[in-house]
């Protein structure tokens, strides 16, 4: 018989620096066994890999009556990788009574671990981060027997290659665990920072603007007047300068405010960025500062208000909650990135101060995810901002509440709050050491659903290879008689090539090939060319578009369109009839002309026929609000008095563009034509308001959908909603 006790303890202490442990080095651990009867027999210590692979070890236990029992736990020297620990003990006393005891798990990685000063960081162009988390006075109040040392997690951090992090510029020092202030944190720690601009003092509050102070906070309560108010600007701008003197020299990189939509108009956000870039640089000439100017109608009101000016950086936080990496990153940061431009006559460069997934395990909101997921996206989306010139790599964040399991927001910390690590940790400190301080060469193709990115640090090329959490088998062109592998976890062995190949089981878990030949450069997509769209999409259809013998009239009758095949909408619902709709493309040297019939024996003036058009089928991600190579033609027959209208939809005009039926500035064209039964529509698209739009030669192709909506329900339409799975159009020469 076994007995379990209540009262006895067995616990193991937590090795610094947060359980994290040089590869090579033996991994030991202290646990002591209080208030256990005396006897002899067995700790057992299991220890389960990242991948699932389990080791048992014991160690004889002999505990004296009265005393406590330590008990030194040597797992000796494991390979590098994340790792959790079950330790239990067995004992039997003099009465032949059994005893038993299990401590709580821990978890730990081995890691290869880096010594490198920020100046050396900053000089040798090495981007990877962690955003720091900071409890505050308190402690962890909802768990009085947990400490949070921040320092402790920092020194962890900067150990293994994650030296950019995110602090408030001027956070006073602190002799609290859970606080860390700005200048301890970069004298005592070889970490850069983005120092985060945010709130002022009392003295600054703009009274005359927004009335006595005591007054808003009775108002506002809960909110901060330093996040939510635009401060006088000489009071302000003379702190500013003060706080500012205080920073370390070596330290010149600055944010505005964090998210900033969420608790100031727009054009206050531009005005309060207009009095701090002056003055920051009066203090700190050498200083460059940026702001994320958001999406959609802020970040529009944003940069109208000149929120962008004297601005060298831009800030971004590509979460992908709903959406894989694959489906939205790259593209969002490549659209973002030109319509800035085209807002401002401008290129800045891209700082990420926060992306990443939370491992709430019962997230109220569904969007949670495994830890091991957690490892595996924020690893392929690390090396997608490193790909696309992301100067610093910050992910949200060292740590999280961890108090209520159905809150997403607890739980999107690398440490847990009792510091020990989650798999992350180790993902993403394996791809720092593997890619960080690199040139990304491009991107290389091996099927669809097959991510492969090269890397080259001083010539040594390095391929990194995943799937979006798919299992694909591949052969993988590495151009030598062998190559090193190393897994996500940083386990490494030599792999022979067979003709120069290697086969691969690839996953959603990164794979790096180290040492592959420099010849694979020759065959890569080099940064800034668009990327393949079909490496991670699978188009709903494709069509022809020829080109046209002649420029057809726009008059909305269709006669000069017989003889081409009309593309069939269809209804989703499989069974339902809503009548008919066709659509037919054509182009010419200045043009792309489409042509519309539809059967609709009901006109209203909520009916329209809707032209959509990607030019850039590689730049069509699925969230982000800058979709500004795919245009929507949405186009509504007479109904009563209500006359036809076309409107234009595109996230690079300032708003909806309703074009005018004849003479119009944008060169666009159209007619509407009553027809037996509904009615027809023609439309002339000037290419050259279709930006991107391809050159016309054989393999050229777009994108498109095409949706006939009757009384505000789309009940008729030809391709998928998403724009990264529209149809291909292909331009016949």
């Amino acid at each position: 018989m076994v007995t379990a006790l209540a009262d006895p303890k067995f616990e193991i202490a937590r090795a610094k620096e947060c359980n994290i442990f040089a590869a090579g080095s033996p991994v030991q651990f202290a646990a002591s066994l209080r208030g256990f009867p005396a006897g002899a027999g067995e700790a057992t210590a299991l220890v389960t890999n990242y991948f699932g692979d389990k080791r048992s070890l014991t160690f004889p236990l002999q505990i004296m009556a009265g005393k406590t029992s330590s008990l030194s736990v040597d797992l000796g020297a494991l390979e590098p990788g994340y790792y959790d620990l079950n330790l239990t003990a067995k004992l039997k006393t003099a009465a032949g009574q059994d005893v038993a005891g299990q401590a709580a798990p821990m978890s730990f990685g081995v890691a290869q671990l880096v010594n490198r000063s920020a100046q050396e960081v900053r000089d040798g162009g090495y981007r990877f981060g962690l955003k720091m988390f900071v409890i505050g006075k308190e402690g962890v109040w909802w768990n009085r027997a947990v400490t949070w040392n921040v320092a402790e997690v920092v020194g962890a951090s900067t150990k293994l290659g994650f030296q950019w992090t995110r602090h408030q510029f001027n956070q006073p020092n602190s002799d609290v665990p859970g606080e860390i202030g700005t200048s301890d944190l970069i004298t005592k720690h070889p970490m850069n920072v983005v120092l985060k601009i945010e709130g002022f003092p009392e003295q600054c509050y703009d009274a005359a603007r927004y009335g006595p102070l005591e007054e808003w906070k009775a108002k506002h309560k809960g909110k901060s007047f330093g996040r939510n108010t635009v401060p006088m600007k000489e009071p302000y701008q003379a702190w500013l300068k003060d706080e500012v003197a205080k920073i370390p020299a070596e330290q010149n990189i600055f944010e505005m405010g964090n998210e900033v939509w969420n608790y100031m108009p727009a054009e206050e956000f531009a005005e309060w960025c207009r009095i701090t870039s002056p003055a920051l640089r009066a203090a700190r000439p050498q200083a460059r500062l940026g702001a994320d100017p958001g999406s959609n109608e802020y970040s529009k009101k944003f940069v109208a208000a000149g929120g962008m000016d004297g601005m060298e950086i831009w800030y971004t936080h590509p979460y992908c909650f709903t959406p894989l990496p694959e489906h939205r990153v790259q593209g969002f940061l490549r659209n973002k990135r030109d319509l800035l431009r085209l807002r401002t006559g401008k290129d800045y460069d891209l700082y990420v101060t926060e992306y990443g997934w939370s491992t709430a395990p019962q997230d109220r909101r569904g969007q949670s995810v495994s830890e091991r997921l957690q490892a595996q996206r924020t690893t392929r989306e690390s090396l997608m901002l490193y790909a696309e010139d992301a100067r610093a790599i910050i992910p949200h964040w060292m740590g999280d509440r961890e108090q209520d399991p159905t809150e997403r927001e607890h739980f999107f910390g690398f440490f847990h709050i009792n510091q020990q690590p989650k798999p992350v940790v180790l993902a993403h400190a394996v791809c720092a050491r593997m890619i960080d301080g690199s040139r990304y060469v491009g991107d290389l193709w091996y099927g669809p659903g097959i991510g492969a990115m090269l890397f080259d640090r001083s010539g040594a090329y390095t391929l990194a290879l995943w799937t979006a959490e798919e299992d694909k088998p591949a052969d993988v062109n590495v151009g030598v008689p062998e190559v090193k592998l190393v897994d996500i976890m940083g386990r490494e062995k030599f792999v022979k090539a067979t003709n120069g190949k290697v086969s691969l089981a690839l996953t959603g878990d990164v794979t790096y090939l180290t040492g592959v030949a420099p010849s694979l450069a020759a065959s890569a997509v080099p940064p800034g060319q668009d990327l393949n769209p079909d490496r991670w999409s699978i188009r709903s259809g494709s069509i022809a578009m020829p080109r046209s013998a002649g420029s057809p009239k726009i008059d909305g009758a269709l006669g000069e369109w017989t003889g081409q095949a009309p593309v069939a909408l269809t209804n989703p619902k499989a069974g339902s009839a809503d009548g008919q709709a066709a659509v037919m493309l054509r182009y010419d040297a200045e043009f792309v002309y489409a042509a519309a019939r539809i059967s609709d024996d009901a006109i209203t003036s909520r009916d329209k026929m809707e032209i959509n058009l990607g030019t850039r089928p590689a730049r069509q991600p699925d969230m982000g609000g800058v979709m500004i190579y795919d245009y929507n033609f949405a186009m509504t027959p007479p109904a009563g008095d209500a006359k036809a209208v076309l409107v234009v939809k595109n996230d690079a005009l300032d708003q909806p563009l309703e074009v005018k039926a004849d003479q119009d500035p944008s060169g666009i064209r159209w007619a509407i034509q009553a027809a037996p039964g509904g009615w027809t529509a023609e439309l002339a698209i000037p290419i050259k308001f279709l930006k991107g739009f391809p050159e016309p030669k054989t393999g050229a192709k777009i994108s498109g959908r095409f949706v006939f909506t009757h009384k505000d329900k789309a009940t008729l339409s030809f391709g998928a909603d998403k724009p990264r799975l529209w149809p291909y159009i292909s331009l016949l020469p």
